[in-house]
């Protein structure tokens, strides 16, 4: 079966001619091919990412940039104390300093409280109930304090006054110092002097008369008498402690000074 219009030996020549024909020379390339509208819309999906590059070589450094802004103060960081350092050389032998106030060579105290009701005139009163004594100065039974040393001494009384009339004073060596009157009423009387005393001299309490010696004491109330050494003349120890013997004189209430008048 042939096909129309070609007989066998147009078609016997024609197979000859594809089994023996050499390929020809390659053409050039053609021109790349105008796409129309529609191919944008025919584009096929975004390939897949593909692998990192190699790292390429280190650039040289850039130039110096400009200062940034001072930031903020930072919190204060948790730390811990160092160790001590090792001490340092010994300094010199500073300047002798003035000489300081000197520590007395003898110390003297007392106080002592009533322990007999209404004391007898005209003689030193006992404060026989002994509070503090511990230099012995003070003769609890006699009711005198001696002075040990030349210096100036504190003296001072609290007493109760009940059912009479107290009037007392503070003697040094027979003379009085000061005074104190209180009625009949439950009261108090109280007086703090600073004496001047040599050594031997003798310091009291003594009332004016049995009309007139009021003081009292309880277990509720207590009448007292004290004093002290403030500070000694000299910072010397004394040649003798030994102390002299009872001042001589008379128990008498004798008289104060009365303040002036003022004039009107």
């Amino acid at each position: 079966s042939l096909l129309p219009g070609l007989d066998l030996r147009t078609m016997a020549l024609t197979s000859y001619v594809m089994l023996t024909t050499q390929p020809g020379v390659q053409g050039l390339p053609g021109e790349p091919g105008q796409c129309p509208a529609s191919c944008e819309s025919i584009r096929g999906p975004p390939g897949e990412v593909g692998l990192p590059g190699i790292v390429g070589p280190r650039g040289l450094p850039g130039t110096v940039g400009m200062p940034g802004m001072k930031g903020q103060k930072g919190d204060k960081g948790e730390g811990h104390a160092g160790a001590n350092g090792l001490n340092g050389e010994k300094g010199d032998v500073g300047m002798k300093g003035p000489p300081g106030p000197c520590s007395p060579a003898i110390q003297s105290a007392f106080s002592a409280r009533l322990a007999d009701l209404y004391p007898v005139a005209d003689l030193p009163i006992p404060f026989t109930s002994v509070i503090y004594n511990m230099q012995f100065h003070y003769d609890p039974f006699t009711g005198i304090y001696k002075a040990p040393v030349n210096g100036t001494y504190v003296f001072s009384y609290h007493l109760v006054v009940f059912t009479r009339v107290l009037k007392v004073g503070l003697f040094h060596n027979f003379k009085p110092i000061v005074k104190s009157t209180e009625l009949a009423s439950l009261g108090s009387v109280s007086q703090q002097v600073v004496l001047h005393l040599s050594m031997g001299d003798e310091v009291w309490l003594q009332v004016r008369d049995t009309t007139s010696n009021g003081m009292y004491a309880n277990s509720e109330a207590s009448s007292t008498f004290s004093g002290f050494l403030l500070y000694p003349d000299s910072c010397d120890v004394p040649l003798s402690r030994e102390l002299s013997e009872p001042i001589d004189g008379t128990y008498t209430w004798g008289e104060l000074e009365a303040p002036a008048t003022p004039a009107p």
